[in-house]
């Protein structure tokens, strides 16, 4: 059996050093492939969210090729001949135990090689006859080597499991978010909000409620965000726990912002520092699923513009609405996975008119805009369709539709937008009822945050109503 033992431990050190060798090598250039794609299709965001499960990764092969190292080690030594019953045992079992840790790692096959060659180590210690002699010279330093082995080993398996950095913290807090890597409005909004309209029709409204977000002060502002009456209910699993109670919070600013808050085991807002990506299956009453994908930025899980549409239309359509969400699924590596039910999502389409209207009304006061205008904005800058039909072709500078490209609100917005190394400034100018220009203008951050004007002009166009529709009229750029 001790032959044996030792022929299996070979072979499997040797597929666990090629596997552990070749995933860890080929994780390394693959993600760096993909986080090469994704910060060109996706964004800066996408990218590190890659990066951090590579990363990962990378972190549990390390783990896995030292742990192969010590198993074969371990289990050639307790092979050989001269092995007494204690340290037969004593190794038999250490190799067990290095099969075991083999499997969370994802070395499979060493795994179970390791585990079957320990047992023929323990069970040949076991029909070995004890020598006196040899228990008492032997055993203490066994005994110190089997405790300095297993300290090795759970130092090992500490520092390669993947980490998501995450910080359960109890919702008491006030924190303000952090922003995308997109262009982001300057206006944060804080996570917290204040008591919800109060409306003679919120019976209409099913399970939604408006709540307004509040200032660094804790005062209420007027900007509105849609959310449910009450926490949503479902269950969430990771690798410390399985189908825990879970809350659920949704909260909706616009087609184009749809953010989900967790609250694991019933009431701890889940907060990570790590960008951790996620897959969003949502299944509507009628059976169809659809596939997002987003990512956890602090203390919610963030949808970019093109989801979050995808994800508000189908709350849209009322119903029962069922969410299955894995995170870190880029290499099958699992960081959670959440699951809940929205019962009836009736409501929301009325709730999401109400909201819209509370904005427009809001814009109409502040950027002295007409409601029809805001109305007809806030169409031409989601829908590709409608906005090459409100296009008076030919342009000054764009000749047909062909040459046209979608402008939406990273284009068009009222206020000031930040990236990583540009602020932008969006503004409509009312020139009389029927006539509207739109300016954008770049400039470089400042420290006293002052944006009011100057820059360089990016963008601009003249909007006129001929015949009871708005269309672009002219489309110019800086220096023309």
């Amino acid at each position: 059996m001790k032959q044996s033992a030792k022929v299996l431990c070979i072979i499997g050190l040797v597929i666990g050093i090629v596997w552990s060798a070749v995933g860890f090598f080929g994780v390394w250039f693959g993600g760096a492939v993909v986080a090469t794609a994704e910060h060109m299709t996706q964004g800066a965001t996408q990218a590190d969210a890659v990066m951090d499960t590579t990363t990962d990764i990378m972190l549990k092969l390390l783990g896995s090729f030292m742990v192969v190292i010590i198993g074969g080690v371990l289990g050639i030594i307790g092979s050989s001949s001269k092995s007494s019953k204690v340290k037969l045992l004593v190794f038999g079992f250490l190799t067990v135990l290095t099969g075991f840790l083999l499997f969370p790692l994802s070395n499979y096959v060493s795994s179970v090689i390791y585990v079957i060659a320990g047992l023929l180590l323990f069970l040949s210690g076991i029909i070995t006859k004890a020598s006196k002699t040899d228990s008492q010279k032997g055993g203490k330093q066994l005994l110190f080597v089997t405790v300095i082995i297993i300290l090795f080993l759970v130092v090992v398996m500490v520092f390669s499991f993947p980490k998501d950095n995450s910080v359960v913290v109890q919702n008491t807090d006030n924190v303000l978010a952090p922003q995308e890597d997109t262009l982001l409005l300057e206006e944060f909004e804080a996570e917290d909000s204040v008591e919800p309209t109060e409306s003679v029709e919120s019976d209409n409204f099913g399970m939604w409620e408006i709540g307004y977000f509040v200032d660094d002060f804790g005062e209420p502002t007027e900007k509105g965000y849609i959310r449910p009456k009450s926490m949503i209910l479902g269950t969430f699993s990771n690798d410390f726990t399985q189908d825990s109670e879970l809350g659920v919070d949704f909260i909706i600013s616009s087609s184009e912002s749809v953010d989900i808050r967790f609250y694991e085991y019933g009431n701890s807002l889940k907060k990570t520092n790590s960008n951790i990506s996620y897959k969003v299956q949502v299944k509507e009453q009628g059976g169809d699923i659809t596939t997002l994908s987003a990512y956890h930025n602090y203390d919610r899980l963030r949808f970019t513009p093109s989801e979050s549409t995808k994800l508000y239309n189908i709350l849209k359509l009322g119903g029962v609405i069922k969410f299955n969400i894995v995170g870190s699924y880029s290499f099958n590596n699992k960081s959670g996975e959440y699951k809940f039910i929205v019962e009836n999502a009736t409501g929301f389409e009325k709730i999401a008119s109400k909201l819209l209207e509370n904005k427009l009304v809001e814009e109409e006061s502040k950027w002295n805009l007409s409601k029809d205008f805001s109305l007809f904005i806030d169409r031409f800058i989601t829908d590709r369709s409608f906005q090459v039909t409100h296009i008076k072709f030919p342009l000054r500078l764009i000749e047909s539709k062909a040459n046209w490209e979608f402008l939406d609100s990273n284009n068009i917005f009222e206020g000031i937008k930040k990236t990583q190394s540009l602020v932008y400034r969006g503004s409509f100018y009312k020139e009389s009822d029927d006539k509207y220009r739109y300016t954008l203008y770049s400039m470089f951050p400042s420290e006293n945050d002052y944006y009011e004007d100057g820059g360089e002009l990016v963008l601009g166009l003249d909007f006129s109503k001929n015949d009871g529709e708005w269309q672009v009229v002219d489309i110019f750029y800086g220096g023309e």
